[in-house]
């Protein structure tokens, strides 16, 4: 998706990571700023049986020289705050990392990938509501333009990810989320 209006500089898709080919992408649309809400692009995505990565790109378009601080939230978990810097032309998501142990002694790293959303008829089962529901299936970037300078040097906090919740299966279509696919051991 292209941005637009005074955003114009930006691209942003996702694409596999085996054969690099876009996702495509459906109903694109442009929302501008409004009631101090930040300008916001949105659309449906095609879903894969493979991993992906979400990748944001300048464009010869972008007028403006600065570092950028890029948010990434999938299904509302954040995979890790990054700085993009002006030098940089291009910024990808093509993992997370988790927790498994107390003290983040042990931390995976997984390749991103859709998943289907489980459901069931068991009202009593729901787990899935409000907030996090409206969250679910979606990819959310975020850019703050400005200069960031590394804090601190070491290991990086991880949490755990949440319990994968379970949704109304009158809500069934059309919902996806973001799960791991080969947890692999980082530290």
């Amino acid at each position: 998706m292209l941005s637009g209006g005074a955003n114009v500089g930006f691209e942003a898709y996702v694409q596999g990571t085996r054969d690099k080919k876009r996702l495509n992408e459906y109903q694109i649309r442009h929302r501008p700023a409004v009631d101090g809400q930040p300008p916001m692009i949105e659309c449906f995505l095609e879903t894969i049986h493979d991993t992906f990565k979400i990748v944001i790109r300048k464009t010869a378009e972008l007028r403006i020289r600065s570092d950028w601080r890029c948010t990434c939230l999938v299904d509302g978990i954040d995979l890790t705050f990054a700085v993009w810097h002006e030098y940089e032309a291009v910024h990808q998501w093509d993992h997370f990392y988790e927790s498994k142990a107390k003290g983040h002694k042990k931390v995976v790293r997984s390749a991103l990938r859709f998943a289907p959303l489980p459901t069931t008829d068991d009202l009593e089962a729901i787990t899935l509501t409000g907030e996090a529901l409206k969250r679910a299936g979606t990819i959310e970037l975020t850019l703050e333009r400005g200069s960031w300078e590394l804090e601190r040097n070491g290991l990086y906090e991880y949490d755990k990810l949440p319990k994968q919740k379970v949704a109304n299966e009158k809500l069934k279509n059309g919902y996806n989320t973001v799960g791991p696919s080969d947890a692999r051991r980082q530290s």
